[in-house]
């Protein structure tokens, strides 16, 4: 038994791993899907930051299993797109082996696996875990933050201090009538600066990840654009 769930955490570990290399933490793909359900353009969308809300029901939402609803979560998204990905991939690799449930902790989202213990969870820099129910806290091998985990009655316990998420607040680009083509190029080269400084070993090839038209760098660019046409060329503030 014991060589088996080793056999699945090996498993899991490499799909955590591609996962994690592949998108980028944007919710970006997530953006352009509910855009689309819209109806709505872009520029429609950025100036009436109420005009989604208005016409999107969930219900309409709940049951789509189109590609574009799946696109959301497989090329990019953040903790609950990392762990429906993830399990997913399991499930198709062996679904007598897995019996997922997902858990919403305080708004941060984690997959742990009922029949071996396996925890998904986007926080962990470094992998999955195997969290029994009432262990003492876990800690992952190599990971120089010496950050804690366990399970008990029912729910993920985390030690201070985990997020992954911080703010890089270095640059603020502003869009109206005072900026031009010139300090639009100014303002393109800060961001891919952006992306270089602070978006990890994997940062531009993520940039870049999915299928054309369905990538993080292609929706940026349409939100772009539809800025210009909303209020003007961007320039730095």
């Amino acid at each position: 038994m014991g060589s088996n769930i080793e056999n699945l955490r090996r498993k899991a570990q490499e799909c955590w791993e591609e996962a994690f290399k592949d998108g980028p933490y944007s919710n970006f793909l997530q953006g352009e899907y509910l855009v689309n359900k819209s109806g709505e353009p872009w520029g429609s969308i950025l100036k009436d930051k109420n005009l989604l809300k208005k016409k999107i029901k969930i219900e309409n939402l709940t049951k789509d299993q189109s590609t574009a609803f799946i696109r959301t979560w497989w090329a990019a998204g953040r903790c609950t797109s990392f762990a429906t990905r993830i399990v997913r991939q399991l499930q198709e690799y062996s679904s007598a082996s897995f019996d997922f449930k997902f858990y919403d902790l305080n708004g941060h989202r984690v997959a742990r696996c009922m029949k071996t213990g396996i925890l998904i969870d986007s926080s962990s820099a470094t992998g999955v875990l195997v969290l029994n129910d009432g262990d003492d806290w876990t800690t992952i091998a190599g990971d120089t933050r010496n950050r804690q985990w366990k399970w008990r009655a029912g729910m993920s316990k985390f030690d201070g201090g985990q997020g992954l998420l911080g703010e890089r607040d270095n640059i603020t680009i502003q869009f109206d009538k005072s900026g031009t083509t010139a300090t639009e190029t100014q303002c393109r080269g800060a961001v891919a600066d952006f992306i270089t400084r602070y978006g990890g070993s994997e940062g531009e090839r993520q940039w870049r990840f999915g299928q054309q038209e369905h990538r993080a760098m292609d929706i940026h660019e349409k939100i772009w654009s539809a800025a210009i046409q909303a209020w003007g060329h961007p320039h730095l503030v």
